[in-house]
């Protein structure tokens, strides 16, 4: 039987026991760390337990079936021990980090934790869309999921939620920050090295990169996206290569569905792909630019660098598809054409249709109503001088 050892990301060096006061203290319910309802109350006890639980289903034969991919002869008895770090709280996660010691190797992998009714519905939600998009497309944007499973806990009272999935080693989570100068800067919340600010030449490249993956992830022909995301919740992680590369992931897919319903039989012409394009790239140009200040402060608004990578993003992410053959290079050219083809009136026209559909009580709205006059002519302007 392998041992298990249970640590909070403040200190990965002492071991949480029984005998420590956080043992039978309850989860705080988001990363501001307020308290959780009664009714969502779970304590750091249950939460280690329901993992241990978790893992040991079935004699650890589930928690090595990824781990056999490489390293085929592996079983139960080759498990020398077994860590699960508790990274953070979220309003619908508290993740941790699982590290499992096989003879000379050790593994890790990522625990998503949902403890809430609606941590156990999205939860179920994005275990689907991240295997059907996994499936689906020929692209590695976005983490592999292994293994989902449900622990009862408090007596039978209360459920956890718990799926396993790809370790992204050395990405770390990022926001726009105040820098000292008085600045707004994008901060990298590096865990290895301490927080450090992304270099000013490296923020266009970062935009791109997370507009090229949502755009690779678009159906042309179901309207299918990605979507709600936000940057405020960290759903981007970025690392940067010790050959100064940037490489960017998505590490949560909340949803996979059809933004708008055209009605236009089985097929859709190609008047209403541009337009349902259109919208997309629109929409991504908005909330490309929202974020909170440092993961839980105020909403903030990106400034106009973002704009740009959008766009570079956007049609390097077309060009990533035609490669595949999941969108032809014909019909690229053609949306070039269409949306320069469009006034600055247009562009604002569509983006208040974007509004309106937003939920009325989403926070980023008045943000946004604050920004869009500016934000439409920047990128009325980007189109107009080829800016892609």
């Amino acid at each position: 039987m392998p041992s298990f050892q249970f640590f909070i990301a403040a200190d990965v060096i002492t071991p949480v026991t029984p005998n420590d006061a956080i043992w039978q203290t309850c989860l705080p319910c988001n990363r501001n760390q307020a308290d959780n309802s009664p009714d969502d109350a779970v304590t750091y006890c249950e939460y280690f337990e329901a993992i241990r639980l978790f893992l040991k289903k079935n004699s650890f034969r589930n928690l090595l079936a990824p781990i056999a991919t490489q390293y085929s002869s592996v079983m139960p008895d080759d498990i020398n021990a077994i860590r699960i770090i508790q990274e953070k709280h979220g309003a619908f996660y508290h993740p941790a980090r699982l590290e499992v010691d096989i003879k000379t190797q050790c593994y890790r992998f990522a625990l998503n934790v949902a403890i809430s009714d609606a941590g156990l519905n999205s939860i179920n939600q994005e275990y689907a869309a991240l295997r059907y998009l996994n499936l689906t497309f020929p692209f590695h944007f976005l983490p592999e999921v292994y293994l989902k499973g449900k622990i009862a806990v408090n007596n039978g009272k209360k459920s956890i939620g718990i799926v396993m999935a790809e370790w992204l080693d050395g990405y770390d989570e990022f926001h726009l920050s105040h820098k000292p100068n008085g600045k707004s800067g994008i901060v990298v919340w590096d865990q290895k090295q301490g927080a450090w600010f992304l270099p000013e030449d490296r923020i266009l490249e970062l935009y791109t990169k997370a507009a090229e993956i949502l755009t690779c992830y678009y159906n042309i022909d179901t309207f299918e996206q990605i979507f709600p995301w936000h940057h405020g919740a960290g759903d981007f992680i970025l690392k940067a290569g010790h050959d100064d590369r940037l490489t960017v992931k998505l590490i949560t897919v909340r949803q996979y569905t059809a933004m708008l319903d055209f009605d236009d039989g089985n097929q859709k012409s190609d008047e209403i792909q541009m337009e349902a394009l259109l919208l997309f790239l629109l929409n991504l140009s908005i909330r490309m630019r929202l974020d909170r200040i440092d993961g839980v402060g105020d909403i903030a608004w990106a400034n106009d660098t973002a704009v740009e990578g959008v766009l570079k993003g956007f049609f390097s992410g077309l060009a990533l598809k035609s490669v595949v053959n999941q969108v032809t290079d014909s019909f690229i050219l053609q949306f070039h054409k269409y949306l320069a083809s469009q006034t600055e009136s247009d562009l604002y026209e569509s983006a208040i249709a974007i509004i309106s559909a937003y939920h009325p009580q989403v926070p980023d709205i008045p943000v946004i109503q604050r920004n869009l006059d500016s934000h439409i002519r920047v990128l009325y302007k980007s189109v107009s001088c080829g800016g892609r």
